[in-house]
């Protein structure tokens, strides 16, 4: 229990730390590491507590961060608040989850075969390939030659800290096939390969001559006194700097978490029930669902990511 608690943690904590950087840059700083942290501690005990198979690890993803920017943008076009307007839609959002599981909508996993499974995660895979490809290379200049050297060579610092991380991963990945070490160290190796990798580039980049000041390094600040990321308070007023076409207008942004969440939260729930598990309990799609969304009453209140 222990290993798969601190695996499930690491797995964890280190795209919540990366998104939260991705949220801040999105939201214009509204959200961060605070509200990451926070919504993964709160969304994950009431999951595992009242969910019927809590076997789905709960938190921040890449489209989840897209959405909240988009939505942040949304407030610009409804003349409200982001606050308050987050409210709603997580409001309308999590409605929809409650009302889709009361009617039974959730029975179309059933209609989920194992390629659109399989289809899924190539296209989460190929997705976050692109981005980590395209953010190690779009920032080298390429086609700019007037670029301060000491910056440029902080660019390829860079990419070049990114291919150890990837290869240092990769390597330890197939570690249980080898012959070097115990069978205990190979496992360790094998289930920790991220949390390793990303341990000894970040350690690399501190070497002499590798950063020369201009290495770009993840900004993550969690506020001692676990103060809000923006100067607000934790409660939302979610009729305060918001009107009727507002609370209308959330709508929107929340039919799109609804959408998200009931292919991406379902899909993985059926991954993590396969027949190949063994498992003793039957699944419950529709009760995990409807616990899925009354998790956005918390976040509605408190401002925080779903």
């Amino acid at each position: 229990v222990l290993n798969a608690t601190l695996f499930a943690f690491v797995i964890q904590l280190i795209p919540a730390l990366i998104f939260a950087e991705l949220m801040a840059r999105e939201t214009d700083d509204s959200l961060g590491a605070a509200e990451v942290l926070l919504s993964s501690a709160v969304i994950g005990i009431l999951y595992a507590i009242f969910a019927g198979q809590p076997l789905v690890i709960m938190g921040i993803t890449g489209p989840v961060a897209i959405l909240l920017g988009t939505s942040h943008r949304l407030t610009e076009t409804f003349d409200a608040d982001y606050f308050p307007f987050f409210f709603w839609t997580c409001l309308w959002a999590g409605g929809m989850h409650v009302a889709s599981s009361a009617v039974g909508l959730v029975d179309l996993v059933w209609k989920v075969t194992p390629f659109t499974s399989q289809i899924f995660e190539l296209f989460i895979g190929i997705s976050f390939i692109y981005l980590s490809c395209r953010d190690l290379i779009e920032p080298i200049y390429l086609n700019e030659w007037d670029v301060d050297p000491a910056e440029r060579a902080g660019r390829y610092a860079t990419l070049l800290l990114g291919m150890a991380t990837c290869g240092i991963s990769w390597t330890l990945h197939f570690a249980e096939t080898w012959v070097l070490f115990t069978r205990q160290i190979r496992t360790v190796l094998g289930s920790y390969n991220t949390l390793i990798a990303v341990v000894l580039a970040t350690a690399l980049s501190y070497l002499p001559g590798v950063d020369m000041g201009t290495l770009e390094r993840v900004d993550i600040v969690a506020p001692w006194d676990w103060r809000p990321t923006a100067d607000r308070p934790w409660i939302t007023n979610p009729t305060q700097g918001i009107s009727a076409k507002g609370i209308f207008g959330a709508i929107i942004p929340g039919f799109m978490f609804f959408l998200l969440f009931i292919i991406d939260h379902n899909v993985s729930s059926i991954l993590s029930q396969v027949p190949k598990y063994n498992l003793q309990k039957p699944p419950a799609y529709h009760w995990d669902f409807l616990v899925l969304g009354i998790t956005f009453l918390p976040c509605a209140l408190l401002g925080l990511p779903p």
